[in-house]
């Protein structure tokens, strides 16, 4: 007699008595192998460990809105005070087939709350759901695509989709910026509608030395307010041939006396860190785009959250180079290897990064942020 063990799980698929004595073991590449029941002891299912893969995905979950109102929202028989409009794209790829239904499902703490049944809408459809919180601005819903096969008791679910949720603007109401725009990033940071200066999103506004708090016209080592000529300085200026010694006021001057979104926009208005420019293109997407006629990037949360930063080039001297084609903006950071540069961010249409570096003196755009 042998002891047949169901160790294998991607081999073993469906198993069913053929006959009365003989059982078939129907294998994933579309072979049968058939044991007699005198053959077999017991079947052993301890360690059968296979799972049957969810067909359903879910995809471009975005935020439509949010409201807040003390108690003001019920949902299944509980009030809650906030409340988010969201929508998301649920596909079915099944080779299978015998599907009874499919859709989404919304899972709380305590476990699924609603089945969303899109059978009806052929094999992709895209939803939009309200969901709700008591107490939570901030908070994460979490969904799962799920499908009900005929043969099987059971439903079968997707490994779970998170998706950020903050209460907040996740675009302009108006014309009365800058406006707070919420992205749904991890830190909860704010990004600003626009550069400081700049009266709508697609304005450069002014540009600033790194450190310096007002806009001038004309950008050089020679009228860069924390550069000092010296003879000995390792920073040399084309054209008059001297050398400046550039003064240290810190490695992060983000809400310092040196931050010019601080300085001119007021507090908690500041400049971003290398950190949250990270943030920002980590967790967003980004395309290059022309939005009023004016070359830049759009930057999209997971929340639907978006940002238009326009490609507003630099100074250097009395030249502005590279508009239209690149964006450069200042961080709060000062380059780690080279006290005469600060990092920045860089993009152009196909490259994004936010580790580059430039000289202090040049004249960049800032876009601010805040936390609340």
């Amino acid at each position: 007699m042998k002891r047949l063990s169901a160790v294998s799980a991607c081999l073993l698929i469906v198993m069913g008595l053929w006959a009365q004595n003989y059982l078939n073991v129907h294998k994933s590449d579309g072979t049968v192998v058939t044991f007699r029941s005198d053959q077999i002891d017991f079947i052993d299912f301890n360690r059968f460990d296979y799972q049957i893969a969810c067909p359903v995905t879910l995809s471009d979950f975005r935020v439509i809105n949010s409201q807040y109102c003390e108690g003001a929202f019920v949902s299944n028989g509980q009030t809650y005070d906030y409340r988010f409009c969201v929508s998301v794209t649920a596909t079915l790829d099944d080779k299978r087939g015998n599907i009874d239904d499919w859709g989404y499902a919304r899972f709380s703490k305590s476990g699924c709350d609603t089945l969303v049944s899109l059978k009806l809408y052929g094999q992709a459809y895209t939803d939009t759901c309200f969901v709700c919180f008591s107490n939570e601005s901030c908070s994460t819903c979490t969904f799962r695509g799920f499908v009900k096969y005929a043969d099987i008791d059971n439903y079968v679910y997707s490994n779970p989709y998170e998706y950020p949720l903050e209460y907040g603007l996740t675009a302009c109401p108006d014309s009365n910026h800058p406006h707070m725009i919420a992205m749904g990033l991890p830190s909860g940071t704010k990004w600003a509608c626009c550069n400081v200066g700049a009266d709508v999103p697609e304005e450069s506004g002014d540009f600033y030395a790194w450190g310096e708090t007002e806009t001038k016209n004309y950008y050089s080592p020679h009228t860069y307010q924390f550069a000092v000529e010296d003879s000995d300085g390792a920073w040399y200026e084309e054209g008059t041939g001297k050398r400046y010694t550039y003064t240290n006021i810190g490695t992060d001057i983000t809400g310092s006396s040196h931050d010019a979104a601080t300085a001119n926009w007021g507090y908690p208005w500041r400049m971003p860190t290398q950190k949250q420019y990270q943030e920002l293109i980590n967790n967003c997407k980004s395309e290059w785009t022309k939005q009023n006629g004016v070359y830049g990037r759009l930057f999209t949360g997971l929340n639907g959250g978006t940002i238009f930063i326009p490609a507003s080039g630099y100074r250097s001297g009395r030249e502005h180079s590279d508009a239209s084609t690149s964006g450069y903006y200042w961080t709060s950071e000062l380059y780690k290897n080279y006290q005469y540069c600060a990092y920045s961010l860089f993009f152009s249409r196909v490259h994004v990064y936010y580790d580059n570096w430039y000289d202090r003196d040049f004249g960049l755009p800032i876009r601010p942020v805040r936390k609340n």
